[in-house]
């Protein structure tokens, strides 16, 4: 299965991938009316909105002029104009410009009252103007930017202790650049037959465009620095889209949290990339920067306006505009617009445009955002695909600065009201803060319409199984088809049928299981697990699972545990498993989980197991350090304390179920202790297990990006090695993040272990520089994996001779590095990798390991 990642940007890989799969071509020629009324002083009123001919997005700050007059306007942050003409002024239309796109006129009648929509085309792009400067030359616009600088910390809104506002959000996801091929398509007919007398949504002079996902989110945002926290109060919200349930996770994704863009950050983080400010420090390396005008009004305030552009198209940088106040406001971005073009190295990406404007609720402290837009413009994938437009707006009112919150406040990042999702068309008119146009409040009417089709009901169901891995069935889904058959030589053919219940079961209760039989060993198997969530404020969740499957002492260590690899789980079933030590293994298990405060959890596990190895493959025993009896099973009763702490994570609750979503940049700590209680339940052994993770993703700039884990283990006790740590190997072809790539199954046994692990995306710092690579947008990585490991004698000893036993490490220790190329198709990751150390065969059932492999794998990102 495709691995997706999910980014601000994506906020429903669901969503995505279906338009993937249908993108719908709902195209027919636009009208487009005037409304004129005639005035009784027989003076001219004109009022209208200016829109983006391709993506219908508002124009802000277009200049309206009356052609022939010195009469004009511009439009407001949401493309608004109106203008009110003497009865005496000789006018007979209009002309719109705006800087980067083509002028547009539009005819006017005199003495009406007349509503006039235009849209523009973007214009050609020209070649960039080569200046060639004396030595010794400084440029003016660095002038205004060293005085932005130095009152950067002043004016940064995160200098303050809290603030707070209301927030309204608007989310819109539409299909656009339709193709002939797509008009064609059977769902593509279906959705034209219903909307041949529809209105839609681009004026007469605008490309068609078709909604099919929207929301509307009026919230409380509340912020305080010392430590940083967030939390959102939703008030009111309305969401519809195809391929959308409940809304019950997307409402969380959608409103204030999650759309936060502050320019005086070096870094804005867009879609999982990172992306330098124009104002960051350093700024002048990424950027040639240009002063147009020393005396630009914003709001009646005076400003510098500057223009910027990347010095490498490729570089992850914007191009656009920036308006910053003088000295009497202290140098403070008033407004920005900002765009990442099709040059950089993105995926399916041929343009973001940020647009966002700025206000200073108080004259003596910071400025923060009062309106932003963001669109994304995804590109065609092929002929046969249509594009998407992503689009978001979010207004911000009703201040307050300075006015802390206590920490309790902030448990919960998101709370939904209960009426929050109540219809309430009246309560939107009134408290928008913007509005909007007759064809902007149908577009929930028309995707309503959508959904109801039977084909799109198909697609929809189809994308879902290919995402998720799960065919639902109501209240009740089946899968993992990743995992329905399988093929080895200790079971045979072994079909599987599992299945889970949804949010839609119950919001609380999650019941999951599977069932499998072996056609060789003539066995049936089976999981079965129920999970209740208790408490969902500090997620308090407690269940119970019963398992009888067969198992492979080569995976039980910490590493398969933590794998979400599906493929490489996938895989494991398949061929030798004899040479694994497959066994048999019936498990019981109890938990409970609960936040302490947010960011720290602490889960505690009861588990009982019976392993029962398979003698003709596995000839296992120990000799009991107590009495010195020998056994040829193992049974164990153990429990578990395992402590997470992360910082400033973001979780998405998904009804019954919660995720993580976005990137974190700070250390994730992971603290498992394990006790092994003897003589409760049969148990044989006593014994004590410790283990501590760190992980962390670091930003490097224009570097890319690094990634690093280490961890330690330690078990002081004298057990048979089942219960020590057997390092993840990897003999599949598929590329494992928690294994050993280069490592065989079962190679190598430690009781007292170090794992280090690093790897570093240049996100193409070196291929954009290669002119017959840069267009094919690939990137390459490097790293390496480290382990040191040792076993004590008495760990040794008790496998008595005769009897399998294991290999462990010596004194140097085990290092594989690797390097590749990502981002091959959009979607590969080829990695090379070299074995360093141990290239001799481990033991006698080993083979000799491979000096150099080859791995693939797959994810979508940006």
């Amino acid at each position: 299965m495709i691995k997706l990642r999910l980014t601000n940007y994506f906020f429903a890989s669901k969503l995505f991938c279906l338009t993937l799969f249908f993108a719908i071509g709902l195209m027919t020629p636009q009208v487009f009316s005037q409304n004129t009324k005639k005035t009784t002083n027989g003076t001219t009123v004109i009022s209208g909105k200016v829109t983006d001919a391709k993506t219908g997005d508002p124009i802000p700050y277009s200049t309206v002029a009356v052609r022939g007059t010195t009469l004009g306007t511009t439009t407001d942050f949401d493309g608004f104009y109106k203008l009110t003409l003497p009865a005496n002024a000789k006018a007979d239309s209009i002309v719109v410009t705006s800087v980067g796109y083509e002028p547009r006129a539009k005819k006017i009648e005199k003495g009406k009252i007349q509503t006039v929509h235009v849209q523009l085309a973007e214009a050609a792009e020209e070649l960039i103007e080569v200046i060639i400067t004396p030595k010794g030359y400084i440029n003016p616009a660095w002038i205004v930017l060293d005085s932005l600088n130095q009152y950067k910390y002043r004016n940064d809104l995160r200098r303050l202790e809290a603030y707070q506002y209301e927030a309204y959000n608007r989310v819109e996801l539409d299909v656009d650049n339709i193709t002939e091929k797509f008009k064609k398509k059977k769902v593509t007919r279906e959705i034209l037959s219903l909307f041949d007398s529809a209105k839609k949504m681009a004026g007469e002079d605008g490309k068609p465009i078709i909604p099919i996902f929207v929301s509307e989110t009026l919230s409380d945002f509340y912020y305080r620095s010392s430590p940083s926290r967030t939390r959102e109060n939703v008030k009111k919200q309305k969401i519809t889209g195809i391929g959308i349930e409940d809304g019950s996770a997307v409402s969380q994704l959608v409103g204030a949290t999650f759309l936060q863009y502050n320019f005086y950050q070096n870094w804005l983080n867009i879609g999982g990339k990172d992306f330098i400010s124009p104002i960051a420090d350093g700024g002048r390396t990424f950027y040639e920067y240009t002063l147009l005008s020393k005396k630009d009004y914003v709001d009646s305030t005076k400003c510098y306006k500057i223009s910027f552009e990347p010095k490498r198209p490729q570089d992850l940088a914007f191009v656009g505009t920036m308006w910053i106040t003088d000295s009497l406001k202290h140098f403070a971005l008033k407004r920005i617009e900002a765009k990442i073009v099709g040059t950089a190295n993105l995926n399916f990406i041929e343009q973001i445009k940020v647009q966002q404007e700025l206000i200073q609720p108080d004259p003596a402290k910071a400025w923060l955002p009062s309106k932003t837009r963001v669109t994304v413009d995804i590109g065609d994938i092929n002929d046969n695909w249509a594009g998407m437009l992503l689009k978001f707006y979010a207004s911000h009112k009703q201040f307050t600065l300075d006015s802390v919150k206590p920490m309790g406040f902030f448990e919960q990042t998101v709370v939904i009201d209960e009426t929050a999702k109540d219809d309430a068309p009246d309560y939107w008119n009134k408290n928008r803060h913007d509005s909007l146009t007759l064809e902007e409040k149908h577009v929930f009417h028309m995707i309503d319409t959508i959904k109801k089709l039977p084909t799109v009901r198909t697609y929809i169901e189809i994308a879902d199984l290919v995402l998720n891995g799960y065919k639902r069935v109501g209240k009740i889904e089946f899968g993992n088809y990743l995992y329905t058959f399988a093929a080895n030589d200790v079971e045979g053919f072994r079909p599987r049928l599992g299945f889970r219940t949804n949010r839609f079961f119950s919001n609380k209760w999650t019941i999951s299981g599977l069932a499998a039989y072996g056609t060789k060993d003539n066995r049936f198997k089976y999981e079965l697990g129920i999970d209740y969530l208790l408490y969902k404020k500090k997620w308090t969740q407690v269940g119970i699972f019963r398992m009888d499957d067969l198992d492979q002492v080569a995976l039980l260590n910490e590493s398969y545990l933590n794998t979400n690899n599906n493929i490489f789980k996938a895989f494991v079933r398949w061929r030798a498993v004899s040479k694994r030590r497959p066994f048999y293994h019936e498990i019981n298990r109890a938990y409970i989980q609960t936040d302490i405060v947010k960011g720290l959890t602490q889960k505690v596990t009861f588990s009982h197991h019976i392993m029962s190895p398979i003698e003709e493959d596995f000839k296992f025993a120990y000799i009991d350090p107590k009495d010195g009896e020998l056994h040829r099973n193992l049974i164990s009763t153990d429990l578990t304390f395992e402590t997470r702490l992360s910082f400033n994570e973001r979780t998405l609750d998904r009804g019954n179920r919660r995720s993580r979503v976005g990137r974190n940049f700070n250390p994730v700590f992971l603290f498992k202790y394990t006790w092994g209680i003897p003589n409760l339940l049969g148990s044989q052994l006593g014994y004590h297990k410790f283990t501590l993770n760190m992980q962390q993703t670091i930003r490097m700039g224009a570097l890319g990006r690094s990634q690093y884990s280490v961890t330690a283990g330690y078990i002081p006790s004298r057990v048979p090695y089942p219960l020590l740590e057997n390092h993840l190997g990897n003999q599949s072809f598929f590329y494992n993040a928690p294994a050993f790539n280069m490592m065989q199954y079962f190679e190598f046994t430690s009781d007292t272990f170090l794992d280090i692990r690093y790897e570093h995306h240049f996100e193409g710092l070196f291929l954009n520089s290669i002119p017959l690579l840069r267009k094919l947008k690939w990137r390459n990585f490097a790293g390496a994996n480290a382990l040191w490991g040792s076993v004590r004698n008495e760990n040794r000893t008790i496998i008595p001779q005769g009897y399998d036993s294991f290999t462990t490490l010596r004194t140097e220790p085990y290092v594989e590095v690797f390097y590749g190329i990502e981002n091959i198709f959009k979607f590969i990751r080829i990695d090379f990798m070299h074995r360093i150390t141990y290239l001799e065969a481990a033991s006698p059932t080993h083979d000799k390991p491979a000096r150099f492999g080859v791995r693939l794998s797959a994810a979508l990102s940006l």
